[in-house]
Parts: C-alpha cells; structure tokens; sequence
C-alpha cells in the first residue's frame, strides 16, 4: 500500500467517525474541540492506534490523546479546544502497538452510544484487550460501557449503568 493510499484510508476513516458526531458526541461547553476533531489533529499528526482519549477537565477544554505512530513510536498529545496540538511527549516503548485503530474506535463509539451514551469524554484500551468508553446520557448521567474483542474478533460487551 502507498502512503497515498494509506492517507487517503485514513481520511475515509475520518469521514465515517464524523458522522457519529450527528449524536453530539462530545462537546464540553462551547470552547472544547469535538472527538473527531481530537481524532482528526491526533491521526494528522501520525498516531494511527488509539491507546486513549480523554476530555480535559480543566478549563480551555480539549482532549489528550495517547497512541502509538505511524512509524512505531508512542506519544502523548494534549489536543487544544482548537484542535491545534499543545503538548507533545514521545515515548520509545518497545513491543506491538496495541491500540484501536479509527475503524475500530469508530465501531465501538457507535456501540456504545447504542446502549445510551451522548456524550463520550473518555475511552482506553487496557492491556488485557477490553476497552473502556465513559461518557454521559442524554440525561447527565454517568456511564460506563466496557467491550472486549472475542477470539474470532466479534464485538462482545459488558459496562454498567
């Protein structure tokens, strides 16, 4: 595959995790960027696995995202309400990349806004396969939805309410 193509998958990815955001995704107060606009600065910037995301809780908004690079590094991004990358901090972890990647991340976040959840302000992926979405319903409430990939690769889901 050539970067070409790859970037261009990429930005297909893009475009389909934006249509999650027709369900307000995640938006904390007027000044913090949506998710996909995280996702998007995050994969422009090279992350293609998702190790995590998590809304800022301070008050300029934003998201700091962790995953791993294209070319096998890990890093630390702090996402500014503008989408613009703040901080930066890279890691040299050896192993696999283990992560979501934005097809993955995007069939998930629609899993978990099936079982209720508006408003994602977190999602992480443990090193024990399951992954982890926190958020809010149309309510307010807080809620937990926790997935894990079967064996064959199915979609399998657990949480609490």
């Amino acid at each position: 595959m050539t970067m070409k193509e790859f970037t261009m998958k990429q930005f297909t990815m893009l475009a389909l995790l934006g249509g999650l955001a027709t369900a307000p995704l995640v938006m904390a107060q007027n000044s913090a960027p949506s998710l996909n606009t995280a996702l998007q600065a995050a994969t422009q910037h090279g992350v293609t696995q998702f190790h995590s995301v998590e809304m800022e809780d301070d008050s300029q908004g934003g998201y700091e995202v962790e995953g791993w690079l294209s070319e096998g590094g890990y890093v630390e991004l702090d996402i500014n309400a503008d989408g613009s990358i703040g901080k930066q901090k890279t890691h040299d972890k050896r192993g696999e990349p283990a992560g979501l990647g934005l097809a993955e991340l995007s069939q998930y976040a629609q899993a978990a806004m099936a079982r209720g959840m508006v408003q994602i302000e977190a999602f992480e992926v443990d090193e024990d396969g399951t992954i982890e979405f926190e958020g809010v319903d149309q309510n307010g409430r807080e809620l937990e939805a926790d997935f894990r990939i079967g064996q064959d690769g199915a979609l399998s889901t657990g949480g609490s309410y």
